[in-house]
């Protein structure tokens, strides 16, 4: 922010947009005897302020001669907002005969200069930057630029929020939105402008020029981006605009297979597959992340269709897809899989027990006739159950 004061002085400020918080009051001087600050108005891409200060000649024993133009200075001063000494980058534009006068910023993307000659006495004339945005005399002041015959120009010009006459455009133009855009760590987006012949194109990042010139530009970082449009023909400029921010992709750690012992044999379960979280999450913040779950790869690639609460297997064995992905943006993410079976709980059948007689009384059936083969109790173990499927 910038606030001019004939009797006190220049200063900026710094504004915070989240909070509105005004702070680091930086005063300016004016290195001219027409150092006495009035107008006031900043670059459309706020790097450069414009300053029009006077010598405030008053003259209480002689007010005749506070309408003598002679007696009047005024001085056009630039500062380069970006310059790490702002007062230190002072350039004077221009000095010449001149009481005091506004700055206004015109829908054009020029600044218009208040051009008067006295207190009471105007001029037929506006003075134009023709080129705010270049730093220097490059910027292009061009005095006595707008003819105003038969009206004249005094001290003022209208006070307005001249950035509602721009046109907004999107630039991120992905059907999304036309402000915000979402990215995940390492990707490289293009936000791209109207191409206009002839236009010149000034981009920033977080208030900072950028050396782009052209009509789009590759973003790879987060921030506010923004691109100014002076069409240089007359028409109103256009603004575009894009907050972008960068996601982490996580990592899908391959979890354990879930293995159950049905208790009723019918080859179905009802699993919660939030045991498998931490597993796939590994070291991973757990509150930037989060974790769900799919019967395919495809529904786990698009996100639809997910598994919730308790989840009964349609098949033996099955394969569960899990999706991990950054909460801030599901576009960022990750997948892996695993096994989940069922498995029959076998049931002992009950065995006589079994009696022999020890034919060399050693005490152990160990050899003879009578010894006992156990492997041929195992059909009566099993019964009907599948010898295939369990082990004695």
């Amino acid at each position: 922010m910038a606030n001019s004061n004939v009797a006190n002085g220049l200063y900026i400020y710094d504004f915070d947009t989240n909070t509105g918080i005004v702070s680091n009051q930086q005063q300016l001087t004016i290195g001219t005897s027409s150092d006495k600050p009035y107008g006031v108005e900043f670059s459309p891409n706020n790097r450069f302020l414009y300053v029009h200060s006077s010598n405030n000649y008053f003259n209480q024993q002689n007010p005749a001669a506070n309408n003598d133009p002679a007696n009047h200075f005024s001085t056009l001063t630039q500062f380069d907002m970006t310059a790490a000494n702002i007062q230190a980058s002072e350039v004077t534009i221009d000095e010449q005969n001149l009481f005091r006068g506004g700055l206004q910023l015109g829908p054009d993307g020029k600044i218009y200069r208040a051009l008067s000659a006295t207190y009471s006495t105007g001029t037929s004339f506006l003075g134009v930057i023709n080129n705010p945005n270049q730093q220097g005399f490059t910027c292009n002041y061009q005095h006595n630029a707008i003819n105003l015959s038969p009206n004249l120009s005094s001290q003022g010009l209208p006070p307005f929020i001249q950035s509602l006459f721009n046109e907004q455009i999107d630039i991120i133009q992905n059907g999304v939105s036309s402000v915000n855009l979402d990215l995940c760590a390492g990707d490289t987006y293009t936000l791209v402008s109207e191409d206009i012949p002839g236009a010149t194109y000034t981009w920033s990042l977080d208030g900072n020029p950028l050396a782009e010139s052209d009509f789009d530009l590759d973003v790879n970082q987060d921030g506010h981006y923004e691109v100014f449009i002076d069409q240089n023909n007359g028409e109103c400029a256009i603004e575009g605009q894009a907050f972008v921010s960068f996601y982490e992709i996580p990592v899908a750690n391959q979890p354990s297979d879930i293995l159950i012992c049905d208790n009723d044999n019918n080859g179905l379960w009802a699993f919660n597959f939030t045991s498998q979280d931490s597993d796939i999450l590994g070291t991973q913040n757990t509150s930037d992340f989060i974790i769900r779950y799919f019967e395919s790869q495809a529904d786990a690639d698009n996100g639809t269709n997910e598994i919730l609460g308790n989840y009964n297997n349609l098949s033996n064995p099955q394969t569960i897809y899990a999706r991990i992905e950054n909460i801030g943006n599901a576009n960022c993410f990750d997948t892996t899989s695993f096994q989940i079976e069922v498995f029959d709980t076998p049931i002992a059948n009950h065995l006589n027990d079994i009696e022999v007689c020890d034919n060399d009384t050693d005490g152990d059936d160990s050899n003879g006739q009578s010894d006992t083969d156990l492997l041929s109790l195992n059909p009566i173990i099993l019964g009907t159950q599948n010898s295939a499927d369990f082990a004695i």
